[in-house]
């Protein structure tokens, strides 16, 4: 459904057919907010962009030294930014990856929502719940991709940036079901229900709503981030039975 809609904006809106991409224009922002003042600086110059300097102003953004992050990073090198969106007063840079859908021959598009910096205040808040040997890392990943992912934040489907609740702030179907990870922090959310969790430790599972099970992802935040960076290879919606499905080797590339 996302890829059929970002299909008929792109083909209507921009005048970009399938053999016509990237465009160069972005596509009309949506819901900016009322109070101006109140846009985050980094998507008020987003608003005065074409696409090709959105692009730069995105790699600047991206832009680090961590050789643990590049993966990620460099993941973000097939997407094409081509909308600002706000939801719940938050802006998102919408990006685009065209591919050929091998079932119909036909173009296909994979979205990423990049989410506006985390204040201050609150990066180094989540920061300081990492054990000191993985907080530079910490640092580096939640300052560029905190609240980006497929969706923007309310939807679901994305690294969490408003809100950072425990395991035990969710309800379970059995008291021991979160076992150790119970004080565990979130991640990432996933469109299902499904949820990341992570230690101080930057050790991740994942919680699957339907099982009420956790699942062992990677023992560090370096090996998630090259999983995640893998998985985003795929055009696999992120969440636990895709990543099941991911790590057998039954997705598309």
């Amino acid at each position: 459904m996302i890829r059929i809609l970002v299909l008929l904006l792109l083909v209507s809106s921009v005048g970009c057919a399938e053999d016509q991409w990237p465009p160069q224009k972005m596509l009309a922002p949506v819901e900016i907010p009322s109070q101006k003042s109140s846009i985050d600086p980094w998507v008020a110059e987003l608003l005065k962009m074409d696409v090709a300097e959105a692009r730069k102003h995105l790699n600047d953004r991206l832009a680090c030294k961590s050789s643990e992050l590049s993966p990620l990073i460099q993941g973000m090198e097939d997407y094409v930014p081509v909308q600002v969106v706000f939801n719940l007063d938050v802006g998102y840079l919408r990006c685009v990856r065209s591919y050929k859908d091998q079932s119909t021959l036909h173009a296909a598009y994979d979205v990423v929502y990049i989410a506006q910096p985390l204040p201050e205040d609150r990066l180094e808040s989540r920061v300081a719940y990492f054990n000191r040997d993985v907080q530079s890392l910490a640092r580096e990943l939640l300052k560029r991709f905190a609240g980006s992912g497929e969706e923007m934040e309310g939807n679901a489907g994305q690294f969490a940036w408003r809100h950072w609740p425990s395991a035990s702030d969710f309800n379970s179907r059995d008291a021991n079901s979160y076992r150790d990870w119970r004080d565990s922090k979130v991640l990432y959310a996933a469109t299902n229900g499904d949820m990341v969790f992570i230690k101080p430790t930057g050790a991740t599972a994942w919680h699957a709503l339907e099982t009420d099970e956790m699942t062992p992802i990677a023992n560090t935040l370096e090996e998630f981030i090259q999983i995640y960076a893998d998985f985003r290879k795929t055009h696999e919606i992120f969440d636990s039975w895709a990543y099941r499905r991911f790590q057998s080797g039954r997705t598309t590339r």
